[in-house]
């Protein structure tokens, strides 16, 4: 395609030039174009070569997402560690559940692991700076101070340690100090109704327990007296002392009685059979 162009370019500035002249002219303006590039290649492509072949030549390679976080990474693992200095199963799945959105690769997921587990980084100013830098939207800046905030709470029992922490941070980071105090206030509010409710959940469930083993107790003490049994007796206990007590109350044995004992010695029965039935429940 570029020897036609040539060809072209050649043919007529020999016409317009007429002739040698002409055809020496077409010649200097097709070296020209060859030694500035411009011909072969668009300005900006180029430039792109040179930066690849500047890149490749020492070494440099474009880096990826997770990368470029890098300074925001180290920012979470500082608050991580600030007050408890070792790491636990539930910081590091919080703070990988941050960035692994932006792990496009396994070598990606390869270097966070990295990053959280590495015991060297950038003082905290520094790496705040860097990511500042990278010009995140107000919106990532409050995401992240949230993250830090949630951290410190839960690794710092110093509430105003907590304060002092978050605040400082909130502000370093470019955000309004009463947006900061609020957020803050608004995260140990929810923690702690979080554990309120915790508690009151366990509360009531001890309550059900304590209610059932009362009511296992009564009712399971009310139903051996009745057969005359101890509450802790075996089945074949329970059956015999059962046999033994209903048969007094049997139709067959109180044909002649009025209709009002009758309903009694029924309702004895009642009890009696009531009484075996909640025995062999609580025994199984």
């Amino acid at each position: 395609m570029k020897v036609y162009a040539y060809l072209i370019i050649l043919i007529i500035a020999t016409i317009s030039g007429g002739g040698l002249i002409g055809f020496i002219s077409g010649v200097a303006f097709i070296v020209f174009w060859e030694v500035t590039g411009s011909m072969g290649k668009p300005r900006k492509e180029s430039q792109a070569s040179d930066e690849q072949y500047h890149q490749e030549s020492y070494g440099e390679a474009p880096k990826t997402t997770i990368q470029k976080l890098e300074p925001c990474i180290d920012i979470l693992c500082f608050y991580a560690l600030k007050h408890e200095k070792h790491w636990t199963a539930e910081k590091v799945k919080f703070i990988k559940n941050l960035f692994t959105p932006f792990c496009k690769t396994t070598e990606d997921q390869a270097y966070l692991r990295e990053k959280i587990k590495s015991k060297s980084r950038k003082p905290l100013e520094a790496n705040i700076n860097a990511w500042l830098e990278m010009k995140p939207t107000n919106d990532d800046i409050e995401i992240i101070y949230t993250k830090i905030c949630l951290l410190t709470i839960n690794t710092c029992l110093d509430m105003e340690q907590v304060q002092r922490d978050c605040l400082s941070v909130g502000t370093s980071l470019g955000l309004r100090y009463e947006y900061c105090e609020n957020e803050l206030f608004r995260l140990i509010k929810a923690r702690e109704e979080y554990f309120n409710q915790e508690e009151e959940e366990q509360d009531n469930y001890q309550d059900d327990q304590d209610s059932f083993q009362d009511t296992y107790t009564s009712e399971l003490e009310k139903a051996a007296g009745i057969l005359g049994i101890p509450s802790n007796s075996t089945r074949d206990q329970i059956q015999k002392a059962y046999r033994i007590k209903i048969k007094d109350f049997h139709p067959d044995r109180n044909i002649n009685v009025t209709d009002a004992v009758k309903a009694m010695l029924e309702e004895q029965a009642h009890l009696i059979n009531n009484a075996r039935d909640v025995m062999l429940k609580y025994l199984t």
